[in-house]
């Protein structure tokens, strides 16, 4: 269960602890959840998590007022793992804070019903923003996604992560190879598929593999 914070009082819930809204953290890195509750604890209540396993416990338990998540969690899609919680919780407002840029993983996030898009590499001011702001009953999206999406496509644009689906792809990998291999679930993998596919304007595995080829990655 969700709890509730009255926008009115973001203010004073920094000076009370006790009535600071709720954040649950979940990012299958330990050292990324504790930066995060740190710099995030002069105005909110944090706990972190790892992902899927311990995430429903902790919303019972905690009753977090915003969920903030990655997309890349282990065993599990974000995108996937933030479904299953608004079906299981309606009310619950969530923002993805993650590396992808791609306009593919933007859309899909608030399709799902996220409220919030944040990029990591953003300054630590606008995740304390987006969270306030969502807290209000709007939706954030990092500006910087603005500026990336009138940026052109090509190969180098790719993070690290697309590249490799990239090259598996070429490959001749099916999603479920391509899965076992970066240790990722198949869900996770037609992800970074269909991102490429939308990132570089191709449609077929043909055309993802003349465009690996022609970028020296096979």
């Amino acid at each position: 269960m969700f709890g509730t914070v009255d926008a009115a009082n973001l203010s004073a819930s920094a000076a009370d602890s006790t009535s600071k809204p709720r954040v649950l953290l979940a990012d299958d890195h330990v050292l990324v959840r504790e930066a995060i509750g740190v710099i995030l604890s002069p105005w909110f209540r944090v706990r972190g998590v790892e992902g899927s396993t311990d995430m429903r416990e902790a919303i019972e338990q905690f009753r977090p007022d915003v969920l903030v998540m990655d997309i890349s969690l282990p065993f599990v899609n974000g995108l996937e793992l933030a479904q299953q919680v608004l079906a299981e919780h309606p009310n619950a407002k969530i923002i993805f804070l993650t590396m992808h840029e791609d306009h593919f993983y933007v859309r899909k996030a608030f399709e799902i019903g996220a409220q919030g898009y944040v990029l990591k590499k953003s300054a630590t001011s606008e995740l304390v923003k987006a969270i306030e702001t969502v807290l209000t009953g709007q939706t954030y999206r990092s500006p910087a996604l603005e500026v990336g999406q009138r940026t052109p496509r090509n190969g180098r644009m790719l993070t690290a992560r697309q590249r490799t689906v990239l090259r598996l792809v070429a490959e001749g990998k099916s999603a479920k190879q391509i899965a076992g291999e970066l240790k990722i679930s198949p869900r996770t993998a037609e992800f970074h598929k269909n991102a490429l596919v939308e990132r570089l304007g191709l449609h077929t595995t043909a055309e993802l593999t003349r465009y690996a080829l022609q970028e020296g990655l096979v």
